[in-house]
């Protein structure tokens, strides 16, 4: 039986810029580069997107995850302090 290769491509992607405090949001400037990521990888062939439960990362991926119609798998993220 022949063996057929699959290439598999994963993008690490670190959030935005962000407010401060506990559990922040993206800064506008933080909002602004999440849409360019979005732009920046519109044609590459992304078919799932993970995030951690931060609010910062899910706002970060959000406009690529739109773009592709993607629901993004939440993960919970370790550090219980945020």
């Amino acid at each position: 039986m022949e063996r057929a290769e699959t290439m598999v491509r994963l993008y690490a992607v670190r959030h935005g810029e962000k407010e401060r405090g506990r559990d922040p949001a993206l800064t506008p400037a933080g909002l602004e580069r999440a849409g360019a990521l979005a732009t920046t990888l519109a044609d590459e062939p992304i078919t799932v997107v993970f995030t951690s439960d931060y609010r910062r990362c899910q706002e970060t991926i959000a406009p690529l995850a739109r773009a592709r119609g993607l629901e993004p798998i939440v993960i919970e993220a370790a550090d219980p302090h945020r």
